[in-house]
């Protein structure tokens, strides 16, 4: 037989890579907070909503800056460290992740100084059962503001005057080349 071929356990995992779409790779969290007991409240709702997540817990600032600029983070959760006041941990996290979605959660209402601080929602802990709800809004907006792969460089290459193709690129972006021949007729 030839080297080439490939045996029938081979065969059937090639025409599967083919068929299978992969599957995206779970989101991660960070839920920063100086309370194990708090910490673990949020961490079981996060998870609750978000079952294959990956959730880093944090309880002092410097692990949190580490994790905050290394993870590709899809939100964090932020209380306060042993060694910094959440309003503070908010400001420096915002300047290391500018773009990540932030809760911020206090037993006192804190939603002003939160907010202009870089969080994007505030919640007091006493209805810490919303915390999944509200991460999944806030990760749903992100997505959704987002362009995916390769968008932006498929749809400049749509004429101007075309913009229903321009809304199917965005859509599903097919390899440039099939948009430029889908336009030409070709």
């Amino acid at each position: 037989m030839g080297e080439d071929l490939l045996s029938p356990l081979e065969a059937i995992c090639e025409i599967s890579r083919k068929r299978i779409p992969r599957m995206p790779a779970p989101l991660k969290f960070l839920v920063i907070d100086d309370n194990a007991d708090s910490r673990f409240l949020l961490v079981k709702t996060l998870l609750r909503k978000f079952p294959p997540a990956v959730i880093h817990e944090c309880q002092n600032s410097e692990a949190a800056f580490e994790l905050a600029k290394t993870e590709d983070l899809a939100a964090i959760i932020s209380h306060r460290t042993t060694e910094t006041a959440g309003i503070a941990l908010l400001r420096d996290i915002r300047t290391i992740n500018p773009d990540v979605p932030m809760v911020m959660v206090s037993g006192i209402d804190r939603t002003e100084l939160a907010i202009a601080a870089g969080a994007d929602r505030f919640l007091l802990y006493d209805e810490w059962l919303r915390i999944g709800t509200m991460v999944e809004e806030l990760v749903t907006a992100r997505t959704r503001n987002s362009n995916p792969p390769g968008a932006r460089f498929c749809a400049a290459r749509l004429p101007a005057k075309s913009p229903p193709l321009a809304v199917l690129a965005r859509l599903a972006p097919p390899p440039a080349l099939k948009i430029s021949h889908a336009i030409s007729g070709n």
